[in-house]
C-alpha cells in the first residue's frame, strides 16, 4: 500500500503563529516517517518559499488575504490555492487535509470537488457557513470539541463521519511549562492578566476586554494586562488602551509564549465566538485559572467555579467584576489553577489523536491505490 501522501492546507504554519499552526506542526511531528507530508501555507516574510521543516515539504506560496475586503480575497486566494494543489496533483495521488476556515479552506474544497481528490476537513472554528463546511469530497470531518460536532450535525453531516477531539496541548508544552515556571519572577502587589490570540474584535472581543480591564483597574490597584498576538485591529486597540497598564507583545515564538505565561497570573478571553480555545488549557498547564465568555465550546474546558469564571458575552461590567474577584483572592486563584491542571490529566493525548488520523489516512490511501 505504501506511505500515504498527504497535502495539508493550513494558512498559518511556522514561522506564522496560531492554533492551527501548532496543531498541524504537532501532527506532522507525531507521524514523521509514517506519512509523506506537504504543507501549503501563507507567504511569510523572511522565510523561504520552500523548505524541509518538521519532516515535511513546506511551501509558503499562498497570498495573505486574511484582512481587507472579500472581493480581493476571492480573486487572489482561490486561483492561488487551486494552482498550488494542481502542482501537487501532477506529482501523483494524494489526500487533502485542510483547515476548513475561510476562503483558503473553501478553495481547497472546490479543488477537491472538481478533481475528485478525497479530503479530511479540520473544523476548529465556528464561523464558516454550512455550504463551506459541506463542500468538497470529504471523507471525514475532524471536530474540535462537542460544540463543533453538534454544529456539523445540524447542517446534515452524518455523525458517523465526524471524528471529535477536544483541544489538546502539544506534547512539548509540559516540559516547556516546567522550565518556564522555574524562571518565574514574582511580582508582589500586582496581578497580571494575559490574553493571547488573534486581534480581531468581531470574533475575539479584545475591545470588550480592554473596556472591562479599564473598569477593573480603577477599582483595584496593581492590575496589568499583557496582550500577545497580532491582527487587523491592533492599532485601534493600542489607541483604546492608551493610559492603561497594558502591554502589546505582538506574536511570539511558542517557547517565548510559554515563558510569558509563566510570568502571568490569569488567562482572560472575551470572545464572541469560539470552538474549543486552546489558550485556556495552555494556561492550565502553567497553573493559571481563566476568565472567559460563555460562548461556543468554552464551557467544555472552562468549568465555572472550578477552573475559572464564565461570564456572559459582551457584558463589560460582568467581565470586570470577574477580573476584580479573581485578582483579589489569591487562595481562589490557586484552587482554580490546580483544578485546571487536574482537568488536563483527563483529556485524550496527542497519541490518541494522531493514531486516529493515521487510521483515516490509511483508509483513504488504500481506497486511492486500489
Amino acid at each position: 500500500m505504501g506511505v500515504p501522501r498527504v497535502v495539508i492546507l493550513s494558512p498559518a504554519y511556522p514561522p506564522l503563529r496560531g492554533g492551527s499552526a501548532t496543531y498541524f506542526q504537532t501532527l506532522i511531528r507525531s507521524l514523521t516517517g509514517k506519512v509523506s507530508f506537504t504543507v501549503l501555507s501563507l507567504e511569510a516574510e523572511g522565510s523561504s518559499r520552500t523548505e524541509e521543516l518538521d519532516g515535511a515539504n513546506v511551501r509558503r506560496v499562498l497570498p495573505d488575504r486574511r484582512g481587507g475586503g472579500a472581493i480581493p480575497r476571492y480573486i487572489t486566494v482561490i486561483p492561488a490555492v487551486i494552482s498550488a494543489l494542481n502542482k501537487e496533483r501532477k506529482k501523483g495521488p494524494f489526500i487533502i487535509h485542510a483547515h476548513s476556515n475561510g476562503i483558503y479552506g473553501y478553495s481547497a474544497s472546490l479543488f477537491s470537488s472538481f478533481f475528485g481528490i478525497p479530503m479530511i476537513k479540520e473544523v476548529q472554528d465556528t464561523s464558516d457557513k454550512a455550504f463551506v463546511l459541506k463542500a468538497g469530497k470529504v471523507h471525514r470531518w475532524i471536530a474540535t470539541g462537542k460544540f463543533v460536532r453538534r454544529r456539523l450535525t445540524s447542517f446534515g453531516i452524518p455523525e458517523e463521519r465526524i471524528v471529535t477531539f477536544p483541544s489538546i496541548n502539544p506534547p512539548e508544552l509540559s516540559e516547556l511549562a516546567s522550565k518556564a515556571m522555574k524562571g518565574r519572577v514574582e511580582h508582589p502587589g500586582k496581578v497580571r492578566f494575559v490574553y493571547f490570540g488573534w486581534l480581531m474584535n468581531r470574533v475575539k472581543g479584545v475591545d470588550v476586554l480592554l473596556k472591562a480591564f479599564s473598569l477593573a483597574s480603577k477599582e483595584l490597584d496593581g492590575l496589568e494586562l499583557w496582550i500577545i498576538g497580532d491582527g487587523p485591529d491592533r492599532k485601534g486597540l493600542e489607541e483604546l488602551a492608551n493610559g492603561l497598564p497594558v502591554r502589546f507583545l505582538g506574536s511570539l515564538p511558542y517557547t517565548d509564549l510559554v515563558k510569558t505565561l509563566a510570568q502571568s497570573d490569569i488567562v482572560v478571553l472575551a470572545s464572541h465566538e469560539e470552538a474549543n480555545p486552546r489558550c485556556i488549557i495552555e494556561g492550565y498547564a502553567l497553573g493559571l485559572p481563566a476568565i472567559a465568555t460563555d460562548v461556543g465550546g468554552v464551557i467544555e474546558e472552562l468549568l465555572d467555579g472550578k477552573t475559572g469564571i464564565l461570564v456572559k458575552d459582551n457584558d463589560v461590567e460582568a467581565l470586570s467584576r470577574a477580573m476584580v474577584k479573581l485578582a483579589s483572592d489569591q487562595d481562589l486563584k490557586e484552587i482554580l489553577g490546580n483544578e485546571g491542571k487536574e482537568f488536563l490529566e483527563r483529556l485524550p493525548t496527542w497519541s490518541d489523536l494522531s493514531d486516529a488520523l493515521y487510521k483515516e489516512y490509511l483508509i483513504l490511501w488504500d481506497h486511492i491505490m486500489n
